[in-house]
């Protein structure tokens, strides 16, 4: 999601750090309390999409890889933001694609 998507007093995580949105292009940065600009077009997470994890006693199926996957893609799509990451971005999008297809495969056949 955008920055300027979220509503002032929204959390978010931005580049791994947590925040809590101050203005229309301010945020404050949870762990040291300082604000920061942000760009409207800035891509966030929502604070929950990041802090899901597997507990031991849940059961990994092909559906819940697929959503791990998928918070990790969007994580890695963060890290890569800006023009000089275009390739790269482009290359992981395509090894993404073919994860997906390939766990498509793995709901429909499951061994």
């Amino acid at each position: 999601m955008k920055f300027s998507q979220l509503n002032i007093g929204d959390q978010f995580v931005y580049q791994g750090s947590d925040y809590t949105k101050s203005g229309p292009l301010q945020a404050v940065e949870k762990e040291s309390g300082k604000e920061k600009m942000f760009m409207r077009a800035a891509n966030v997470q929502p604070p929950h999409a990041v802090a899901e994890t597997v507990d031991d006693q849940k059961t990994v199926n092909v559906r819940n890889l697929g959503e791990m996957i998928s918070a990790y893609h969007q994580r890695c799509m963060q890290y890569l933001d800006g023009e000089a990451n275009k390739q790269k971005r482009l290359h992981i999008e395509k090894m993404f694609n073919e994860i997906k297809q390939a766990l498509e495969v793995l709901s429909k056949n499951p061994k």
